[in-house]
């Protein structure tokens, strides 16, 4: 087993790069030649610093909220993923219009029944969810899901989850995956009022191809040090689930407006009241999402306008974009 801990998965990163690179086995699926380490372990002591934002790997940090927005809406339809990331619709069933591996049908219930058991038995080891199912997810396809299943152990009031992948791409899915998953740790940790533990992913098999060696080798030659947590504000993503509940179909709507350029008809802040909690990290996601979606009008004025909202702003997101943006 191939371990990588003592820090968090965006500082580890270039660590795991450059062991791909240096030392992972060439294997060929499909034809498709890799670089592959098999099987690791990669520990993170701390989910909640889980975006990236190395200045020469340029993802879409706001995709991480994007899907993992999705996934706990249990959709399949790829619209609200292809609108950031084009390249998902590749993947998509031409006969279905969806996407054969989308995990929100895989978890349905799963989640909840997770914090059910925890909830009943804060000791219990059975608090798992399994999102690769051959009842559901059937080859060939072109989307086969990657992730096996999810735990969740609650020990000396910390939540620790795991993680079990079958295959993992680290260039395109390791910066995602485990950043929505960090998420989703955090969020049960809210449901049962207790504190984050750790977050440990393993991989049957975590390679490159072929195709992003050289980008790999640039992150690691030129970022090998960076860290966008060194001075950045964390905020808390912690609440009741009742109020997880309502604010995620806010999220949801709210995305769904910012999406279609209706700018005219969001608030500013997820509602106060019975039903709504105010909270800082979902209100400067939501502030997130109308900043993305105004920067891809790609006029002038939309590009200031989006530029003004992360100017100042000093949490993961607004400092990953503030550099990007940045006149």
């Amino acid at each position: 087993m191939i371990t990588f801990e003592n820090g968090t998965i965006p500082n580890l990163y270039t660590q795991i790069l450059k062991k791909i690179l240096d030392e992972g086995k060439e294997v060929g699926p499909r034809g498709l030649k890799t670089r592959e380490l098999s099987p690791v372990c990669i520990e993170s002591i701390d989910p909640r610093q889980r975006l990236f934002g190395h200045p020469n790997r340029k993802e879409v940090p706001i995709f991480t909220y994007i899907e993992g927005m999705w996934i706990l809406k249990g959709e399949a339809a790829p619209a609200r993923l292809v609108h950031y990331v084009p390249g998902m619709a590749n993947f998509v069933n031409e006969k279905t219009g969806v996407l054969d591996g989308a995990y929100g049908p895989a978890i349905g219930k799963q989640l909840e029944q997770c914090y059910d058991r925890l909830i009943h038995d804060p000791d219990t080891r059975q608090a798992i969810v399994i999102i690769n199912n051959p009842l559901l997810h059937t080859l060939p396809t072109k989307d086969y899901p990657c992730t096996l299943s999810f735990q969740f152990l609650l020990r000396n009031n910390l939540l620790d989850m795991i993680v079990t992948m079958r295959s993992q791409d680290a260039w395109l899915g390791l910066i995602y995956d485990t950043g929505e998953f960090q998420w989703f740790q955090e969020i049960m940790a809210g449901w049962l009022g207790v504190q984050l533990g750790r977050y440990i992913h393993i991989d049957g098999s975590l390679h490159l191809y072929e195709r992003d060696w050289d980008k790999a080798r640039k992150v690691v030659e030129e970022d090998y040090n960076h860290n966008i947590y060194d001075a950045t504000i964390i905020y808390d993503a912690r609440m009741p689930k009742w109020q997880f509940d309502c604010t995620l179909d806010t999220l949801a709507l709210w995305e769904a407006n910012c999406r279609k350029r209706n700018f005219e008809s969001v608030a500013f802040r997820i509602p106060e009241g019975k039903h709504y909690a105010y909270n800082y990290f979902y209100e400067n996601l939501m502030t997130m999402i109308m900043a993305y979606n105004l920067r891809l009008k790609k006029n002038v004025l939309s590009k200031e306008a989006s530029y003004e909202y992360v100017r100042s702003n000093i949490t993961d997101l607004g400092r990953i974009y503030e550099q990007r943006w940045r006149p």
